[in-house]
C-alpha cells in the first residue's frame, strides 16, 4: 500500500527525475514549442485509444515540453484549463529555464486548477512525472509569449519589455492598485498607498479590528511584497506589544530561507530584519511558539538536508537571536514537522519526524524562564503509537490545562504512515496522553459520506484557539483513489467544551479558489481574527489574509471584559431566531423564561435565566461532552476534571463537564447525582442486579484507578502463530460472551502445521445469580454456538478454582452456524446457582482462514425480559440467550508478578502494569505507585509488537516485552498453567 508523504515528495522529487530511465514510457525526448501561442496536453497517449477507453497518461510517464520564447526579454504565460493527476504521487513540474537546474516555479498535483504561471527567463520547461499505477487524465494548458509579463495586467503600457504603470497602479507587472476601493472610506490615500484610520488595517483599510463590524468573511491584506519571499514550511508569531506578525524561515521551492520579516498591522507593509551575530541557519518545517515579546524556533531541516535540534529565541525588542539550552545534559532528538507549545511557563515538544524516517513518541519540555536543560517526560495513558505523529498541530487550552493535538501523519503500525483525523489530549497536571474517541471520527472515514462540518484527515494545516473553539484551516487532505484534492480551503470548528466538530449557524463561508493551501502559518489576534501567511498550493504563496469570526464564536478582545451573552443576538424586540439559537451549540432556547415578555436565547451557562417552573424549559443542540470519548480510567479522571477559571476567564462562556469512572461497567460518564451516576441493574435485560450487588461504585480521583475493584466482563486473548502463551498479541475486555473473531492486527502471523492462524483464549467467571430458567427447563445448561470455520473447546470448573476445570464441550469445528451443548459426567454444570457462587470458565478457539470472520457465543437457558435485544444476529436455539455482562467477572488472582509484559499483565483483572519498571503489580497491596507515572490498567494502553518500527527497538525495549536471553524461572506459574490446561484437555479426550 502507498504511504502518504506529499510534503516530503515535493522536496525530493527532482532527485527522482532520471532514476527510472529504464522503465517503460509513453513519451520520450523533449517536445519544443516556439510559436507565439499553443496548447500542451499532458495525458494524450501516442497509441490508438480504443472505443470506451479514457484518454489518460500512462504509468511511469516522463514527459517534457520546452517553450522557447526566442529572447530572454520575453515572458511566457501558462494558463491551465484542466488538471487531474494522482495527488501526492504524479506531478506537473514547471521550471523558469530550459533545464531541471533552473528555478522551480511550481509542482502541481491533484485536481485543483492551478493559477497562471509566469516564466521570465525566455524559457519554460514543463515535466510530467507519474508513478507505477492509478493514472488520470493529466492536464491541458495554453501558453502565450508576451513582451511584458501579464501584458501589464492592462493597467499600464509595455515599453522595451518593461511595464510603465497607469496612475493609481504599481508593481513590476502593474498588478497592484495604490488605494484599492478608495481605502473603503476608512483611510487616506497618499502616494505610498492607504493610510488607515485607527482600528482599521490592510492594503485597502477594510479590516476593522476593535469590534464586530464586518465579521464572518475573508480579508486580503497583502497579495505580495518584494520584501517577503513567497514560502511554505515557515512559522509566524504575532507580537501584541508592537502589533506585528513576525515570520521566519521556510522554503521557496528552490531555496531554504533564513530571514526574519515582519508585517506590521499599523503600516500594512513587510519589513526585513537586519541580520546580526549570532543568527540561526535557515530551515524549513521547524516549530515555533510566541512568548511575551519574542518567539522561539526549534529544529527543522537545514539547507544541507540535515535535521536539527537547536533552540533559539528572537527578542523583538532588540531584534537579536539568542541560542538556548546549549549545555543541556539531555539532548533533544533532531526533528522536523514537530510542534512547540508554551504552557504554564514551559515549552513542550510533541511528535515529529526523525532523520531515519521514524516518528518520535517522546514528549520533552524545558523551563522557559532559564531554558537551560531539556526534560524527557514520564507519561501515562494511551500507548506510544498514538504519540507518533508528524505534520500535526498542538494548541494549549488553558482552562482545562490540556494540550490538544490534531491531525498530521500518524504511524498506523511500524513504518506504515497514514493521514490522521484524531484529536489527542495531553493533560499537563497528570502527564496523561489520550486519544479523544469522538464518535464523529472513524478509523477510515469515507469522504463521500462525510458531513460538511467534519474535516477530512489532514496534515500541514494550522490550528488556533478562538473563544471556545479550536479553529482548523487548510492542509493536505488527499484520500487515495477517492479525493484527489491536495490542498484544502475550509475552516473547521472543534468545540472545546463539547469536544465535537460543530456546524455553526453563522458560519456559512464560501471560500475562493485562491485560498487553498497547506504548509502555511496562522496566528490569532485581537480575540476574533485569524491571520494566514503564505503556504503552498502547487506554487508558493506570499500573501497575508485574515478571517474575522462572529462574537458567538470568538468575541473581540476589546469586549473580553464585558459580561455579554452573545446568544441573545438571536433575539430582538420582536422575535427570536429559533433555529439559529438551537443550531448554535453555545446556546439554549428558553421556551419559558423569567422575563415573560418574550421567549429568548441564552448561553448554556445561563440556564438560570429560564423559568424552571414551566415545562418544557430548554431546547438545544446536544453537547456531547468529553466523558463519553474517554475509554480508560486514567483518561477519564485526568481529562474529565472540568475547568479552572482564572480571573481573566469569561465565566459565562467557558465550560467543560466533570467526569466519573463507573467501575463495573468500565465507562466514563458525566458526574451528576451520585444516586443516578452508575446504574446498578436497571439497564440489564435480565432485570437482575449484577454479581457485584445493588451498588455500582464510581471513582473521581485518578489515584483510584489502581484500586483492586474488579470490573464486570471477561478477557479475550489473541495469539498469532507461532503462539506464545506468555505473551498475547492482543487483549480485549468484553461485556458479553458473544464476540466476532477476526484479524484485528495488521499482521497475520503464519498458519502452523495444524492449520491454525489465530488462537483465541477466553477466561473468567460465570455467576448464575439464581436466574429464572426458561419455561420447561429444570436445570441450567450451557451451549457454545459458532460459525465461520472455527474450532473451539469449552472448559468449566465446578467452583471458582482453575485447577478443578474440566472439558464440558470437546473440540469441535464450526463451519456453519452450529450450537453444541455442554455436558459434565459427574454432576450438574452449576452445582449451586445462588448469588455468591461463581464458576471459572475457559474457551480456547482456533481460527483457520485469513480475512474471514468467525463468531463465538456462549449461551444458556435463562429467562430474560428483552429477548430480541440481546440475541442480535448470532446463531441461537429457541429459548437460549447469550451470557451478558451482569453475569460475567474477568479472571483475577494475586499472582501478578508472574507476568513480564503489559498484555500478559492485563489477562488478570487484579493486576496493573508499570512500564517504567517493567513489572506487573497487584492492585490489592497498595504498591502500585509507578515511578511518577500511573500504572496501566487497560490493554488499550499497552504497547504492541507492531508499534516498534525495527528489530533493534523491539528487542532492546525492556519495559514491555520479554528479552530473548531471559530465563524460564520467572514464568513458572504461567508455564505450568499452560501445561495444566493442555494436560486436562488431553486426559479427558483420552
Amino acid at each position: 500500500m502507498k504511504m502518504l508523504g506529499f510534503m516530503f515528495c515535493i522536496f525530493v522529487l527532482s532527485s527522482l527525475l532520471f532514476s527510472c530511465s529504464s522503465l517503460p514510457q509513453t513519451c520520450t525526448g523533449r517536445e519544443i514549442f516556439t510559436n507565439k501561442s499553443g496548447t500542451i496536453r499532458g495525458g494524450v497517449r501516442n497509441e490508438t485509444i480504443r472505443v470506451g477507453e479514457e484518454n489518460k497518461y500512462s504509468n511511469y510517464s516522463r514527459c517534457e515540453w520546452l517553450i522557447d520564447a526566442g529572447s530572454s526579454d520575453k515572458s511566457i504565460l501558462l494558463e491551465f484549463s484542466s488538471m487531474e493527476t494522482e495527488c501526492s504521487y504524479d506531478f506537473v513540474m514547471i521550471y523558469d529555464g530550459n533545464s531541471f537546474n533552473s528555478t522551480t516555479l511550481a509542482t502541481y498535483s491533484g485536481n485543483t486548477l492551478p493559477k497562471p504561471v509566469l516564466a521570465t527567463s525566455g524559457y519554460m520547461l514543463i515535466y510530467l512525472f507519474s508513478d507505477r499505477n492509478y493514472n488520470l487524465k493529466g492536464f491541458v494548458a495554453n501558453y502565450t509569449l508576451q513582451d511584458c509579463p501579464y501584458n501589464c495586467n492592462r493597467n499600464g503600457s509595455c515599453v522595451n519589455h518593461v511595464c510603465l504603470c497607469d496612475k493609481g497602479f504599481f508593481g513590476e507587472f502593474c498588478e497592484k492598485q495604490l488605494c484599492p476601493d478608495s481605502c473603503n472610506s476608512h483611510g487616506q490615500c497618499n502616494q505610498s498607498g492607504c493610510h488607515c484610520d485607527d482600528g482599521y488595517i490592510g492594503d485597502d483599510c477594510s479590516l476593522q479590528i476593535d469590534r464586530v463590524e464586518g465579521d464572518v468573511r475573508w480579508y486580503s491584506l497583502s497579495k505580495s511584497s518584494q520584501n517577503f519571499t513567497a514560502r511554505f514550511g515557515h512559522t509566524s508569531a504575532f507580537i501584541k506589544s508592537v502589533n506585528c506578525i513576525y515570520t521566519y524561515g521556510g522554503f521557496s521551492l528552490y531555496r531554504i530561507l533564513d530571514d526574519v520579516v515582519r508585517y506590521c498591522l499599523n503600516s500594512s507593509i513587510w519589513e526585513i530584519a537586519i541580520k546580526s551575530n549570532p543568527w540561526p541557519s535557515g530551515r524549513k518545517n521547524h516549530a515555533s511558539v510566541t512568548v511575551d515579546k519574542g518567539f522561539y524556533i526549534l529544529g527543522g531541516v537545514l539547507d544541507n538536508g540535515s535535521y536539527s535540534n537547536d533552540l533559539w529565541f528572537y527578542d523583538t525588542s532588540s531584534d537579536n537571536w539568542i541560542q538556548k539550552a546549549t549545555n543541556s545534559s539531555i539532548q533533544l532528538e533532531k526533528l522536523m514537522d514537530h510542534t512547540l507549545t508554551y504552557a504554564n511557563g514551559w515549552l513542550y515538544v510533541i511528535g515529529g519526524k526523525k532523520k531515519d524516517g521514524l516518528f518520535s513518541s517522546d514528549i520533552f519540555r524545558i523551563n522557559e524562564t532559564d531554558c537551560e536543560s531539556w526534560e524527557k517526560l514520564k507519561m501515562s495513558g494511551d500507548r506510544r503509537l498514538s504519540r507518533m505523529v508528524s505534520g500535526h498541530t498542538a494548541v494549549f487550552h488553558s482552562v482545562s490545562n490540556t494540550i490538544l493535538v490534531y491531525g498530521g501523519y500518524r504511524s498506523k503500525y511500524s513504518k506504515y504512515v497514514v493521514l490522521s483525523g484524531y484529536v489527542y489530549a495531553f493533560n499537563l497536571r497528570y502527564n496523561v496522553w489520550s486519544v479523544i474517541k469522538n464518535p464523529q471520527i472513524v478509523e477510515e472515514p469515507t469522504y463521500k459520506h462525510r458531513e460538511n462540518h467534519i474535516p477530512n484527515k489532514r496534515a500541514h494545516h494550522t490550528s488556533v484557539i478562538m473563544g471556545n473553539y479550536m479553529v482548523v484551516y487548510g492542509g493536505n487532505i488527499h484520500i487515495h483513489q477517492e479525493l484527489e484534492t491536495c490542498y484544502d480551503n475550509e475552516i473547521f470548528l472543534y468545540h472545546l467544551g463539547c469536544h465535537q466538530w460543530v456546524k455553526h449557524p453563522l458560519f456559512m463561508v464560501t471560500d475562493t479558489h485562491g485560498k487553498r493551501r497547506f504548509g502555511h502559518s496562522s496566528v490569532s489576534a485581537f480575540g476574533n481574527i485569524m491571520f494566514v501567511i503564505g503556504g503552498y498550493r502547487g506554487s508558493v504563496l506570499g500573501d497575508v489574509t485574515a478571517f474575522k469570526f462572529p462574537p458567538t464564536i470568538a468575541p473581540a478582545e476589546a469586549e473580553s471584559g464585558e459580561d455579554t451573552d452573545y446568544c441573545k443576538q438571536y433575539t430582538d424586540a420582536q422575535k427570536t431566531d429559533v433555529q439559529k439559537c438551537i443550531d448554535d451549540i453555545e446556546c439554549v432556547l428558553c421556551t419559558a423564561r423569567i422575563d415573560t415578555r418574550r421567549t429568548g436565547c441564552v448561553h448554556r451557562t445561563r440556564k438560570r435565566e429560564c423559568d424552571s417552573s414551566k415545562n418544557p424549559i430548554l431546547v438545544d443542540t446536544p453537547c456531547q461532552g468529553i466523558c463519553s470519548s474517554l475509554l480508560s480510567c486514567q483518561s477519564c479522571l485526568s481529562h474529565g476534571q472540568g475547568i479552572n477559571l482564572m480571573s481573566s476567564s469569561p465565566s459565562n462562556r467557558v465550560y467543560q463537564e466533570e467526569c466519573s469512572w463507573c467501575v463495573k461497567s468500565s465507562t466514563c460518564t458525566q458526574t451528576v447525582d451520585p444516586d443516578e451516576l452508575c446504574l446498578p441493574g436497571e439497564e440489564f435485560s435480565s432485570g437482575l442486579y449484577g454479581w457485584w450487588g445493588a451498588t455500582n461504585p464510581s471513582w473521581n480521583s485518578i489515584e483510584q484507578c489502581t484500586n483492586n475493584d474488579i470490573p464486570a466482563g471477561i478477557q479475550v486473548m489473541y495469539y498469532y502463530q507461532p503462539d506464545n502463551i506468555l505473551q498475547p498479541d492482543q487483549v480485549l475486555f468484553m461485556n458479553s460472551f458473544t464476540m466476532l473473531i477476526e484479524d484485528v492486527l495488521p499482521y497475520h502471523g503464519d498458519i502452523d502445521e495444524a492449520g491454525k492462524l489465530i488462537t483465541v483464549r477466553i477466561t473468567g467467571y460465570i455467576h448464575p445469580l439464581d436466574s429464572p430458567l426458561v419455561y420447561g427447563s429444570n436445570m441450567l445448561q450451557l451451549y457454545l454456538a459458532g460459525s465461520g470455520d472455527i474450532s473451539a473447546t469449552l472448559n468449566l470448573s465446578n467452583d471458582s478454582s482453575v485447577k478443578n476445570q474440566e472439558i464440558v464441550i470437546r473440540k469441535k469445528t464450526y463451519t456453519i452456524s452450529t450450537t453444541e451443548k455442554a455436558n459434565r459426567k459427574s454432576e450438574k454444570l452449576f452445582p449451586n446457582t445462588t448469588r455468591g457462587h461463581k464458576y471459572y470458565v475457559a474457551v480456547e478457539a482456533e481460527k483457520r482462514k485469513k480475512d474471514n470472520k468467525a463468531t463465538l457465543s456462549l449461551q444458556w437457558n435463562i429467562e430474560v425480559s428483552e429477548e430480541s435485544e440481546i440475541r442480535g444476529n448470532h446463531h441461537h436455539m429457541p429459548n437460549l440467550h447469550p451470557i451478558t455482562v451482569e453475569f460475567l467477572e474477568p479472571y483475577n488472582s494475586v499472582h501478578c508478578s508472574i507476568h513480564h509484559n503489559c498484555l500478559a499483565c492485563m489477562t488478570d483483572a487484579s493486576c496493573a502494569w508499570c512500564s517504567s519498571s517493567a513489572t506487573c503489580l497487584y492492585k490489592g497491596d497498595n504498591s502500585t505507585n509507578c515511578n511518577e507515572t500511573y500504572a496501566v490498567t487497560h490493554p488499550e494502553q499497552c504497547d504492541l509488537c507492531h508499534d516498534y518500527p525495527d528489530c533493534y527497538s523491539c528487542v532492546t525495549d525492556e519495559q514491555n516485552y520479554t528479552r530473548a536471553d531471559e530465563k524460564w524461572g520467572p514464568f513458572t506459574y504461567s508455564f505450568m498453567f499452560a501445561i495444566l490446561f493442555q494436560q486436562t484437555i488431553t486426559k479427558i479426550q483420552d
